[in-house]
């Protein structure tokens, strides 16, 4: 009131006693605002008040308390993120820049908001047979975002094996038309913020103008496996025919799941596959630390170098792996230390696995010239995976700007390190040997 804010002190039958708020302070305490039964709807009357302020009023205060509370009860009332509604609130505001340095920040507020979302949400399903609530099958402007229910199969879907179980598909129809126009998708899965009902969350990336990846189908899946994998791409290309579009990926990046490159061979038999860099080199660390080589690794120059220069192999031409491997990295065994004798026995029990696995199976981790090395950008949307994870009760926006990530300065650089490095290759300025020694710098460097 006048720009002043108060507190209830106490409550009579038929009134209130109000004091300034920073009467905690021992401020302006002699000020006493009598009023009527705020319980009594549409009849607030101020009856006495007694004293004076002793300090200006804080219109701002004001305006953050209402700005608070607008947030909070939308976050009740509403299955929009927490996010969205603090960010429409804002823009509806059109605060002046010294409301928008004292007004609190999402980070603030988050903790609060996402207890009284949690609060405010229906218990989890824990029965995989539940029935989909009508509200969770579109976007926030009412457009379909539900694109397959295995439970509700509507034609011309193709029901679901018993294997697959319950699966449920999002996506919307802008997101299909993305899809359909990205020469390179990339998928990954993640068990962390699946919810009771669902064995993983599946989320297939696409590219927006050829460089932006963004997340376009969201899979919820009771089962992992072939089936399952078959499934969704056989949903997806009968959506995007419905569109009268194309599904025809030229490259599809993912992990090494035997399920999933087995399904994408024989529904998309034209799309190349790719593994992901990060993945392969996060494969051979874990078998590095497998064989007892992680002291070596950190501690001995020659075998850091070999190490690296296996997981640089990633960036070499496929028909130039397997020569540099046995021409440049294995001969390096010789110089190995004599001591510890075990250091020996452990290196070649390494080779041995990377030379009965890797070496056979080359096109899977293989990027060279290519511009997405890895599906690392799924982290991060895994990260912040309230979009419709959040136990299957929130809604998704179609319409919103696509999140062009920003890169970090030493993902930028590793970037066009390796693409000049690719491109004095291709030119002939550098040989096979070179190119894997140069790229090898750049192996296990931090990124963002």
């Amino acid at each position: 009131m006048a720009g002043y804010s108060y507190f209830a002190k106490n409550y009579g039958k038929n009134f209130t006693r109000w004091e300034c708020e920073h009467r905690r302070h021992h401020w302006c305490s002699s000020i006493v605002i009598r009023s009527s039964d705020p319980t009594v709807k549409n009849c607030f009357r101020i009856y006495s008040i007694q004293g004076e302020h002793i300090h200006e009023s804080t219109p701002d205060n004001v305006e953050i308390r209402r700005f608070k509370q607008r947030v909070r009860d939308r976050c009740r009332q509403e299955l929009s993120s927490p996010r969205t509604i603090y960010e429409d609130e804002l823009m509806k505001g059109k605060y002046s820049a010294g409301m928008l340095a004292v007004l609190p920040t999402f980070y603030n507020m988050q903790a609060h908001l996402y207890r009284i979302r949690q609060e405010h949400l229906p218990t989890s399903p824990t029965d995989p047979s539940f029935v989909l609530h009508p509200g969770f099958t579109t976007t926030d402007q009412g457009n379909r975002f539900l694109l397959y229910d295995s439970n509700a199969v509507q034609v011309p879907y193709a029901s679901a094996p018993p294997e697959v179980g319950r699966l449920l598909i999002y996506a919307s129809d802008l997101q299909l038309d993305i899809l359909s126009k990205s020469k390179r998708i990339g998928s990954d899965g993640t068990f962390e913020t699946a919810a009771q009902i669902s064995h993983q969350n599946y989320i297939i990336m696409g590219e927006v103008e050829e460089k932006h990846p963004v997340p376009l189908i969201f899979c919820l899946c009771e089962y992992k496996n072939y089936k399952t994998y078959k499934l969704i791409i056989q949903v997806l290309k009968t959506a995007v025919i419905n569109l009268k579009l194309d599904f025809k990926p030229v490259y599809w990046m993912s992990d090494y799941e035997g399920a999933l490159t087995k399904a994408i061979k024989e529904e998309l038999p034209h799309t190349q596959l790719l593994g992901c860099a990060f993945h392969f080199s996060q494969a051979i660390y874990r078998n590095i630390q497998g064989k007892g080589l992680q002291d070596a690794y950190q501690n001995v120059e020659v075998v850091r170098q070999m190490l690296r220069q296996i997981m640089a192999l990633a960036f070499v031409p496929s028909d130039q792996i397997t020569i540099v491997y046995y021409d440049v990295i294995k001969p390096q065994l010789n110089d190995i230390p004599i001591k510890p004798k075990s250091l020996g026995h452990n290196l070649r029990d390494f080779f041995k696995y990377f030379e009965s696995f890797w070496l056979r199976k080359i096109d899977q981790f293989c990027v060279f010239n290519q511009p997405t090395r890895t599906n690392n950008g799924l982290e991060v949307w895994f990260e912040k995976e309230e979009l419709l994870v959040q136990q299957l009760v929130m809604k998704v926006r179609s319409g919103i700007p696509v999140h062009k990530r920003k890169q970090g300065a030493i993902t930028i650089l590793i970037n066009d390190s390796l693409q000049s490095l690719w491109n004095d290759y291709n030119a002939g300025k550098l040989s096979a040997k070179d190119l894997l020694l140069e790229s090898s710098k750049w192996v296990a460097k931090k990124v963002s």
